[in-house]
């Protein structure tokens, strides 16, 4: 069952750019000390590690990946100023105010029933005004799920998929390298004593 989940996941292209591929970056000191111990004596060895390699690792580095990024996207945001969208919609702060003046026009053509602030709205109450541009913005990728016809957008937000789970668990990479690179050690170890053969 995870194997088929996992290959469902490699077969959809947003999973695959956003989740499987960061995945493999964050596990991969795993898989290599994977195939080290694969190919070391005995053949026990070799089996039982195929054994937990074959129960789901790539898996759950993918469901990792998605989990981690997506806990820390609010953080993410916040730090920034809040989402970009939302930021591109804002009058407060914008360094072209006519470029943000044409972006409301568009959204008021294609959704009349979302009216957006304006600026002196917008400063009025900036909490309530975000909260129209972050509804008008759900509406517009409402719209944009058509993958063939906006495959633009479609880059774009794998792109930012792809950075955003990776940078979430970066502590967790950065965790595994470590048990990787002491388990590396110990190996060693053992076959300076002769207890396992890496030739």
């Amino acid at each position: 069952m995870v194997a088929a989940q996992f290959l469902k996941d490699v077969s959809d292209p947003y999973n695959r750019r956003a989740r499987v591929f960061p995945g493999f970056i964050v596990t991969l000191p795993i898989s290599v000390l994977v195939v080290v111990l694969v190919t070391t004596k005995p053949a026990w060895w070799s089996g039982l590690v195929l054994l937990l390699g074959a129960s789901g690792a790539s898996y759950f580095g993918t469901q990792l990946v998605r989990s981690a990024g997506r806990g820390r996207e609010q953080a993410l945001w916040a730090s920034w100023g809040g989402a970009p969208t939302t930021q591109l919609l804002r009058f407060r702060g914008a360094q072209n105010r006519v470029a943000v003046k044409r972006r409301h026009d568009q959204l008021a053509r294609l959704f009349p029933d979302l009216p957006l602030p304006d600026e002196a709205m917008e400063a009025a109450d900036p909490r309530l005004a975000d909260e129209h541009y972050e509804t008008a913005t759900r509406a517009l990728i409402s719209r944009t799920r058509d993958r063939a016809k906006f495959e633009r957008v479609f880059d774009e937000l794998c792109q930012y998929g792809f950075r955003r789970n990776l940078w979430g668990c970066r502590g967790v990479g950065l965790w595994l390298a470590a048990v990787a690179l002491a388990a590396t050690l110990v190996l060693g170890v053992l076959s300076a004593l002769h207890v396992l053969d890496l030739s």
